[in-house]
């Protein structure tokens, strides 16, 4: 499993459901949420996302881990993570990347927007929760499918985030297409 090392914004610990990880002198470390975790003997910060819960769980494979977190490196890397003011679902008509906009992250950009080109809108919806946002399976089924009760919103939640890591990991290459 792909293990980060990052430090908790404000915003992280202002929202987290569980009182925060502190050392000996109270200085926080770490919100105690979902997400987080810390290692008392290097006090790094460990993120444990949803999907890598998912593939620790065996309710995912290890390629569509692979494909999620490829996802997220495509939309990271365009700079999409702090603002998405842009609308780079849309094809540039000149040809040229926005102003100061470097290559790396320019072909980032594309490669993200073909990826969700791939994926289709119904199935983007659920991958866009729980992969980018970092949602629970049953809260991304909750909002797509308007079903109030987790195991019917978990059921539509699993069925469209596996479908579209599936999608996503011959997108990546990750697998050969089968042939019919």
């Amino acid at each position: 499993m792909t293990t980060s090392i990052v430090i908790p914004t404000r915003q992280r610990l202002r929202h987290a459901t569980t009182p925060a990880v502190r050392d000996a002198n109270g200085k926080v470390l770490v919100a105690a949420n979902d997400n987080f975790a810390v290692d008392p003997a290097t006090r790094a910060y460990r993120v444990d996302t949803p999907i890598e819960r998912l593939a620790k769980a065996k309710r995912i494979t290890a390629t569509q881990l692979e494909a999620g977190n490829r996802f997220y490196a495509d939309f990271y890397a365009a700079g999409l993570s702090p603002l998405g003011a842009v609308d780079y679902g849309k094809p540039m008509v000149d040809g040229t990347s926005p102003a100061g906009q470097s290559d790396y992250r320019a072909a980032a950009g594309e490669r993200y927007r073909r990826a969700c080109l791939a994926i289709g809108p119904a199935l983007l919806k659920v991958i866009d929760r729980v992969v980018l946002r970092e949602m629970q399976v049953e809260a991304a089924g909750r909002d797509v499918s308007g079903r109030a009760d987790d195991t019917p919103a978990r059921s539509v939640g699993m069925w469209a985030l596996t479908e579209g890591l599936d999608v996503l990991a011959a997108f990546y290459k990750l697998v050969t297409p089968r042939s019919n």
